[in-house]
């Protein structure tokens, strides 16, 4: 055998091994994603739990009273008192007291980074980092998450910008201390007005919770799916979600949409027909309390920019 041949043989088998180096990287890189997928699947359930959970009577009163009391507000707040009950005079009536805050209170942009305001952000903000490496290789499951995350973000841009809204004060200070006689301080008046707030907080929270609900429930579902699969078999529904021709987020206008679009990719990981409908349900639940407010578009803007 000549040293030509033999060199053909030597460069062949090298090129042979090194193919084989290489599919052995890919398929441990397959197996390396599908691994961390699932992992970050098994964590964002507990995650959204916590969320859930956040959202509270004392989630709302913390926000109220870190408006309320926050020493920003302390002197505007004595000197409308002083106006409300001078010690001599007729006491201004509502409309007198409306005035005087509308030229004299300051506008309220006092932050409201509260322990567990803050504990929210860290969450919606947690879950977003988990799922975005999974944009492309699972776009059912993080586009799910991000649908979700938004509404989780909103409720609580809501919750601030009621508390902060100058309306609401010039509105309900001037009721208070004209209908409760019994009000004889700034400081009882702080109390009074912050359980005023919190009831309006609470109710809007409440109302947030009823459309997030049946999107947490989805993707607690999404989650339980996913998690039935091997690593081989969330390998072949990857490269099924990717072949699917799904609109891009730029082109959709709302959640109702976004949810109707990734069932498209979510068609691949539901084996069974009961959890394709309990899908639907859950679509028509949200649908049916939803209907999506402003602020509620499907945009990236809402991920991760819960503001102060």
């Amino acid at each position: 055998m000549g040293w030509d041949v033999l060199s053909q043989i030597a460069t062949s088998l090298g090129a042979l091994a090194a193919g084989g180096s290489f599919v052995l990287y890919r398929l441990k890189r397959r197996d390396e994603l599908t691994s961390h997928f699932r992992l970050t699947v098994t964590t964002l359930r507990p995650n959204v739990e916590q969320v859930h959970e956040l959202v509270s009577f004392e989630f709302a009163y913390e926000l109220a009273a870190a408006a309320v009391c926050s020493p920003v507000l302390e002197l505007p707040l004595r000197d409308f008192y002083a106006h409300a009950r001078p010690r001599d005079g007729d006491p201004p009536d509502r409309d007198r007291m409306t005035e005087y805050l509308r030229k004299n209170f300051p506008v309220i942009t006092v932050p409201l980074n509260t322990p567990m305001a803050s504990r929210y952000r860290e969450i919606t903000i947690e879950i977003a980092m988990q799922i975005a490496p999974f944009q492309n290789s699972f776009p059912g499951m993080h586009r799910i998450a991000k649908a979700t995350i938004i509404l989780m973000e909103n409720c609580l841009r809501n919750a601030k910008t009621i508390t902060r809204t100058d309306e609401l004060w010039e509105t309900a200070l001037p009721s208070l201390i004209e209908q409760d006689k019994r009000i004889t301080s700034v400081e009882h008046l702080q109390r009074v007005f912050t359980d005023v707030l919190t009831m309006v907080l609470m109710r809007d929270m409440q109302e947030s919770q009823e459309r997030i609900g049946p999107l947490s429930q989805m993707l607690v579902l999404v989650c339980d799916a996913y998690l039935e699969k091997t690593v081989a078999e969330l390998s072949r529904l990857s490269r099924a979600e990717r072949k699917e021709k799904v609109r891009a987020f730029a082109e959709i206008q709302t959640i109702s949409e976004e949810l109707r679009e990734v069932e498209k990719c979510l068609r691949h990981v539901f084996s069974r027909e009961s959890q394709r409908q309990r899908y639907r349900e859950l679509l028509a639940a949200y649908e049916c309390v939803g209907r999506e407010q402003a602020g509620e578009d499907f945009s990236e803007e809402g991920a991760g920019s819960g503001g102060p």
